[in-house]
């Protein structure tokens, strides 16, 4: 595969929206998504760490998914 500069070009612009995105998150769906994502703990596994209720768990990571996937729509 060749080097592209204008899909690496993309690549970084897209890694800076989602990262830009995330940081919007409200503080409870950030930390949710960061600690499924980054840290590779299972939802049941952040429910019992924050000491929730995993449908409250899975409803926070549900909404932020929600919420990267219509910033980054906007970027089409």
């Amino acid at each position: 595969m060749d080097w592209n500069p204008a899909d690496e070009l993309q690549t970084k612009r897209l890694a800076k929206a989602l990262k830009q995105a995330v940081n919007l998150l409200p503080f409870e769906q950030r930390e949710v998504f960061l600690l499924h994502q980054e840290a590779a703990l299972t939802l049941p596994q952040i429910a019992q760490m924050l000491d929730e209720g995993i449908e409250k768990i899975k409803s926070r990571y549900r909404y932020a998914i929600k919420r990267l996937r219509n910033s980054l729509e906007k970027l089409r």
